[in-house]
């Protein structure tokens, strides 16, 4: 006799155990090694099992009616990766208080906004400032940003408007939150030297001179023609690429650019990058403050 095959309504979606009679699936069935339980009495097709987004909908499931995710569960579900994936976090209105482990439960007077059970990306960056450290809040709103998941200027509405447990390191990170952000290295990088006292640099700007555009990069000082770039693997192991970026650093080398390639080896050492940035500055007429390696720098970088 051949394996019965699994009903349409659950291929790839997670459902309640009461359910499975309606659908012809036996408790036995449910046992198999087609099915994987993902919560107290919620199942899902084995082969779908690994996904982290039918995880959460599985433990959605057996909160009460209107939970939604939020925090830095709601980010990850929008494509941000950053922070832990437990405990999943999530807000309702419901007052019957949840304790599970590996899941956190908020109790809201209104629910946020919300679509397919996710809280706003701006609520979802609001309370992930409560478990995120800066760095980590920055890189999750340089992603928003880059997704297209938000704006800057609703983010920073979301910290006007709300009281908040981590509201004093969301204030300080909108602040920091950037367009025009590529990668979390590059988060990494802009951070590392404003964290340390340096000056902000511009964010993947597009360098040319009068004949043209001479390239995109990532970080750039324009009043001390410096630029800053991070190095990472794709440069070294694709030829093309590496032909592409030999060509426009001779480019920027004729107008009289400076260049630092910050690569993942030289960035294990982030004190030796923001002196190296901060000399190139010196070189090139800036006169503000040596960088300072304070409890916070240290807490992030080292």
């Amino acid at each position: 006799m051949g394996t019965t095959a699994t009903p349409e309504p659950l291929d790839g979606q997670p459902f309640q155990a009461s359910e499975a009679p309606a659908l012809g699936l036996s408790w036995k069935t449910l046992q198999s090694s087609r099915f994987r339980r993902l919560a107290k009495g919620v199942y899902v097709v084995a082969a779908t099992a690994d996904s982290y987004r039918l995880q959460v909908q599985g433990v959605r499931l057996t909160l009460p009616p209107g939970t939604v995710a939020t925090g830095v569960t709601g980010l990850q579900l929008l494509g941000v990766e950053v922070g832990p994936r437990l405990p999943m976090t999530f807000a309702t209105v419901h007052p019957r208080q949840v304790r599970r482990r590996g899941v956190k439960v908020m109790r809201v007077k209104e629910l946020p906004a919300q679509r397919d059970g996710i809280a706003s990306p701006e609520h979802c960056w609001l309370i992930a400032a409560s478990t995120l450290n800066l760095l980590d809040l920055v890189i999750a709103g340089d992603s928003l940003l880059r997704l297209r998941r938000t704006t800057l200027s609703k983010l920073q509405s979301s910290v006007e408007s709300r009281s908040v447990r981590g509201i004093v390191v969301a204030r300080i990170a909108v602040r920091l939150v950037r367009e025009r952000v590529d990668s979390p290295r590059e988060t990494w990088l802009r951070l590392c030297l404003v964290v340390a006292g340096l000056p902000t640099p511009e964010c993947n700007l597009i360098i040319g001179d009068d004949r043209g555009p001479m390239g995109r990069v990532d970080l750039v000082y324009l009043a001390y023609k410096l630029i800053i770039e991070y190095e990472g693997d794709q440069h070294r192991t694709d030829r093309n690429q590496w032909n592409r970026d030999i060509d426009r650093h001779e480019d920027f080398a004729r107008d009289h650019w400076t260049l630092i390639r910050i690569t993942s080896e030289r960035a294990r050492w982030p004190r030796q990058v923001v002196r190296a940035v901060h000399k190139a500055l010196r070189t090139n007429g800036y006169e503000g403050p040596a960088p300072r390696f304070d409890e916070l720098w240290v807490s992030l970088f080292e």
